[in-house]
């Protein structure tokens, strides 16, 4: 498991993957204790296309879209917030237990 931190207001990519798919799933922090993130996408390049996923609250699942149809050979998963955030991401495994201890 790793960790991602967002400052309030901004993007940043979450995951990159270069021609390998894979499972993620996500654990969302907010220092308010919403723990919702406005904005989820995939970048995906190849024919350059963006997937949203939305908003999100708490915690998400989502499988990397490289593929061959169509052809993505990299991805990047990209997430906006609106404060201070921490994204918790397992990739290929268990979702991140909802009593994750952290400390901003």
């Amino acid at each position: 498991m790793f960790e991602v931190r967002i400052p309030a207001h901004q993007t940043a990519d979450v995951w990159e993957t270069w021609n390998v798919k894979g499972h993620l799933a996500v654990r969302i922090r907010t220092r308010s204790g919403s723990n919702r993130i406005p904005d989820v996408w995939w970048i995906k390049h190849g024919f350059g296309t963006v997937d949203h996923l939305g908003p999100q609250v708490d915690h998400f699942e989502t499988d990397s879209p490289i593929g061959w149809l169509p052809p993505v050979l990299h991805a990047k998963l990209r997430a906006a917030a609106d404060e201070d955030t921490i994204l918790y991401i397992e990739i290929n495994g268990a979702a991140p237990g909802a009593t994750l201890t952290f400390h901003w």
